[in-house]
């Protein structure tokens, strides 16, 4: 009997499936797309994807793109938003004043 279907005829309770972005939230794209990280990675979650095996996948999107990408959860990293005047020039570029 393979796992898989001893962990079926177990009962074992489901993971919840849960994204770890949301949709509108800044990230910042750590790796990926046959380029090196720069700062200027800074792209804003659009959609939310079914898994790619065990990660999640994203549609993110940059103000500089024309396009949209796809990206894997392990290779995205949540941006945190400096307060309204506490900084923030690089994200106010990318995304505008918020």
């Amino acid at each position: 009997m393979s796992f898989a279907t001893a962990r079926k005829q177990a009962n074992f309770p489901k993971r919840p499936v849960i994204h770890v972005f949301k949709i509108g939230q800044a990230v910042k794209l750590m790796r990926g797309f046959g380029h090196h990280p720069q700062n200027t990675n800074l792209y804003r979650v659009v959609g939310a994807l079914p898994p790619l095996g065990a990660s999640f996948q994203y549609r993110i999107r940059s103000d500089h793109e024309r396009h949209e990408r796809i990206a894997l959860e392990d290779d995205l990293e949540a941006v945190r938003m400096p307060a309204h005047g506490k900084g923030g020039a690089q994200a106010a570029a990318v995304f505008g004043a918020e």
